[in-house]
């Protein structure tokens, strides 16, 4: 499994990899870090993000063997919710299924920003879960917008900087999280 990164920037004050340990190389050459510290509260959850499992230049190269499946057992991960534009093949989410790890797929294009209504559907099954692994082609864009935005569902004032900081790379993504976060203000009015 090619876990690019794993962060627990969710949680953490700034949401920024400075908070965390336990980075590894492991055998295929990729790095792995896990969540260090006890999170602030949201729901007391944890969570973590990567790049898709095997993902080498392509969305569609996305795919969790048993190798990977155990590596996330291993690291206590029970959901992962997926903003890749392409699902899992079968045969992976059964593997996942079986070990009791959940599978959501929010496809969202890469480059492209997620809706508003996903945003509230990653909202949603986030706040269901226990340790959720959020993932998703490099694990840059799309993943950085949904770190951001579970940040801003969380009640923490996420400036643009903040967004640029989570590797939000595109200026629709950036637009969507500007909007998110004058809804949560109005709404908290």
């Amino acid at each position: 499994m090619k876990l690019v990164r794993v962060e627990s920037d969710i949680n953490s004050a700034k949401g920024e990899a400075d908070t965390l340990r336990d980075t590894t190389e492991r055998s295929d050459n990729s790095r792995q870090r896990r969540p260090g510290h006890s999170p602030a509260p949201y729901d007391s959850l944890i969570s973590a993000r990567s790049s898709a499992s095997h993902y080498l230049s392509d969305n569609h190269d996305e795919n969790i063997d048993e190798e990977a499946v155990q590596y996330l057992v291993k690291q206590s991960i029970t959901s992962i919710i997926s903003f890749n534009n392409y699902s899992l093949p079968v045969g992976a989410t059964n593997r996942l299924k079986s070990q009791g790890i959940t599978y959501d797929h929010i496809p969202v294009s890469e480059f492209y920003a997620p809706t508003l209504e996903q945003l509230n559907q990653l909202q949603d099954t986030y706040r269901s879960q226990k340790v959720t692994l959020i993932s998703g082609g490099f694990g840059y864009g799309r993943v950085g917008t949904a770190i951001s935005a579970l940040q801003l569902f969380a009640g923490r004032a996420r400036s643009d900087g903040d967004f640029r900081t989570n590797n939000v790379d595109s200026p629709d993504q950036i637009r969507v999280l500007k909007n998110l976060r004058s809804i949560l203000l109005n709404q908290s009015l």
